[in-house]
């Protein structure tokens, strides 16, 4: 059994051995780094000892490595990329709020309905008693009006209380319209890169998810990209070029992809893209005209037009076997990205193919 993170909420699909001795790895960082052991701590820093998220590992590993203390600061940061959506979930916390007083109101118009019917009801009962008459004798003509007039005022006061149940129900109806376009557009923001408008590691997940169930669009590949040198380009020419580059990575991600491809920025300086019915030469194609298109694009400091140098990418390819682990697909890909750093940078690798060529020799 494995743990699997499914980007907001982590699924512990562990055996027991496995569940304790990642607990007592967790357990034991956090004490290590006088952090409590609440819930979001623990889910951060048990998923990161499961290995099953690259990103994760990779993040975290930096910051150990490099010694940089683990605070609160630092732990809220890391949850909230990996494993984030406290905007979704407090959008959906007030929107349930808002609902919840609607419906009590709805009710209420609908308690004033039936009385209005009922007494509606009751009025033309009565009008129907008096125009019968006593014991059938005809009904005069003085008596006829006045029961006209007041079954007329009735049906005015009914149609009134119509009309102004309508106008309620209208408004009732304009605020849930309205409402539906707030969450859909704080899911939309959820599920978005800020910095450069593509999709998130969050949408990335979900997407993944439902892509490897979808059999009718394999053979499904994914493309794991890292921009190279990239912390060192940020602290030479600073964070606001650096988000420069990485808006146009992410721009050079989308007019390379087709209709039905899905680009992502994955986190950091680390972008993805999963490419249904593509086999793996398809992938390796795909990744290599990214590749080629960013390193032939000019660089340049905006506010002085002072050449930067050239921007290269490291890319690793991978294909879905059906009915695998998500992790192992990501970790293939994430496998053939660092082999392509461990071999100069600026190429495109996989591990299947090195294996595939080790099986044939």
């Amino acid at each position: 059994m494995t743990a699997r993170l499914t980007g907001a909420a982590v699924e512990f699909l562990d055996d027991l051995q496995r569940a304790k001795q990642l607990a007592d790895q967790t357990i034991g960082l956090l004490g290590k780094t006088q952090q409590p052991p609440h819930p979001r701590n623990f889910a951060l820093l048990y998923g990161y000892f499961s290995r099953k998220s690259p990103s994760l590992t990779r993040e975290l590993d930096q910051i150990l490595k490099t010694g940089t203390p683990l605070s609160d600061a630092a732990l809220e940061a890391l949850y909230e990329r990996h494993f984030g959506g406290a905007a979704e979930v407090q959008a959906i916390h007030n929107a349930s709020g808002v609902i919840e007083a609607m419906l009590d109101k709805i009710l209420s118009q609908m308690g004033e309905a039936r009385d209005h019917s009922r007494a509606y009801g009751q009025a033309l009962e009565d009008f129907s008693g008096r125009i019968e008459g006593d014991g059938g004798a005809p009904i005069s003509l003085e008596d006829l009006r006045t029961a006209l007039t007041v079954m007329l005022a009735e049906t005015r006061k009914m149609e009134s209380n119509a009309r102004r149940l309508e106008t309620q129900f209208a408004a009732a109806n304009s605020e849930l319209v309205e409402l539906k376009q707030s969450l859909d557009q704080v899911r939309l923001e959820a599920m978005t890169d800020a910095l450069t408008g593509i999709a998130n590691r969050k949408s990335f997940d979900q997407s993944l998810a439902d892509l490897t169930k979808n059999t009718e669009i394999w053979p499904l590949s994914m493309v794991m990209i890292d921009i190279d040198h990239f912390k060192k380009f940020n602290d030479s020419f600073g964070h606001q070029t650096g988000d420069q580059v990485l808006r146009l990575v992410a721009q050079t991600l989308v007019d390379c992809v087709r209709g039905q491809d899905f680009a992502a920025r994955y986190g950091g300086e680390e972008f993805a893209i999963l490419l249904p019915s593509t086999d793996l030469d398809g992938a390796y194609a795909v990744a290599d005209n990214i590749r080629n298109k960013v390193a032939a694009k000019k660089i340049t400091r905006r506010s002085t037009g002072e050449s930067l140098g050239q921007i290269t990418l490291s890319l690793g390819i991978s294909r879905y076997r059906p009915n695998e682990d998500v992790a192992a697909f990501v970790s293939r890909a994430d496998q053939g990205l660092y082999l392509a750093k461990d071999h100069g940078r600026n190429r495109v690798s996989s591990v299947e193919t090195l294996r595939e060529i080790a099986a044939s020799a």
